[in-house]
């Protein structure tokens, strides 16, 4: 299936409304501060879906009680991701030890300048520190994808339409359902 989580402009045009729609449309699963486990040949993958929370039109909240108690009622160590529409929630989400961050909202700035080989200048800079591509610390990674449409002015600079695609692997199976792992014997 496809989980989802709402962002800004989904809030600003009615998030009731949106999800109504979703609902209606297709068979994805909103996650609004929720907690969802999705099953999979006898494995067990952990996702936080976050409401979009802002300081400002651009700035995300650095710190969040509801993830906090969300991410409470996960068992430690479980296969974990997190979505978070704005980034700044991932140093948060890095001293949880939540080991995947998945975000997006600044449209990677929409317009970039080529700067250093492998780098662009953007203006999402001054929205967050985290403004396009991946990024670590200690074992948390985030991605904030560059997204496919634009705000503001129509236009798109050095900062191309993306679709993301995660592949999660685990080498063992930890968090199995009994009910349908089996055991050699």
């Amino acid at each position: 299936g496809v989980i989802a989580i709402l962002g800004n402009h989904d809030v600003g045009t009615g998030a009731k409304a949106v999800k109504r729609a979703l609902a209606a449309y297709t068979e994805f699963t909103v996650l609004d501060d929720e907690v969802h486990v999705v099953e999979h040949r006898g494995a067990r993958l952990w996702v936080i879906g976050l409401m979009d929370r802002g300081l400002d039109w651009a700035r995300g909240l650095r710190r969040c009680s509801v993830f906090e108690r969300l991410h409470s009622t996960v068992p430690a160590g479980a296969p974990l991701v997190v979505l978070s529409h704005r980034p700044d929630l991932f140093p948060h989400a890095a001293e949880l030890g939540c080991p995947l961050v998945l975000s997006g909202h600044t449209h990677g700035g929409q317009v970039g300048i080529p700067w250093l080989p492998g780098r662009v200048a953007t203006l999402a800079r001054f929205m967050t520190r985290w403004p396009r591509g991946t990024y670590r610390i200690g074992g948390s990674v985030l991605h904030v994808n560059l997204g496919l449409g634009m705000t503001g002015q129509p236009v798109r600079v050095a900062t191309p339409r993306e679709i993301t695609v995660v592949t999660l692997r685990s080498p063992a199976l930890p968090f199995a359902n009994p009910a349908t792992t089996r055991s050699a014997s």
